[in-house]
């Protein structure tokens, strides 16, 4: 589905993210946090209307460079460039990745009221479309 007349301030990942093809969330964040009930009138309506939240896009991982496909590189691989492909801008971000202890940010983030907690193993290559072993979700 084409979003981008939905999104207007996400015109900008054609200049912070050129050449690209990333992964990420749409988000709307509101007191710090992702709040999926106030994106939910934007992706309703035709449109951005007056009073609609400004949405946030976060990077999380990209596909291609340079129509040179990356899928088969390894995620640890693929977040290195990543970083030096992709600019941040007042509506794009990039995720933080966080190794180690996945139990402890799990409950962490869940005692701040966040919904979930996306974990990959950092030699995973990304399979678009599937659900493997290499993604866990909470």
């Amino acid at each position: 589905m084409e979003l981008s007349d939905r999104f207007l301030e996400l015109a900008e990942l054609l200049s912070l993210a050129p050449d690209t093809v990333i992964d990420g969330e749409i988000v709307v964040m509101s007191g710090g946090k992702p709040n999926i009930q106030s994106l939910l009138p934007r992706l309703q309506a035709g449109g951005p209307g007056t009073g609609s939240p400004l949405v946030t896009y976060v990077v999380f991982d990209i596909l291609e460079r340079d129509n040179k496909t990356l899928t088969g590189l390894p995620l640890t691989e693929r977040l290195e460039i990543l970083k030096a492909a992709v600019r941040e801008g007042p509506h794009v971000v990039l995720s933080v990745p966080v190794a180690g202890r996945g139990e402890d940010y799990y409950r962490a983030a869940i005692a701040q009221g966040l919904e979930r907690v996306m974990a990959k193993r950092r030699d995973s290559h990304y399979e678009p479309g599937l659900r493997s072993g290499a993604l866990l979700g909470e």
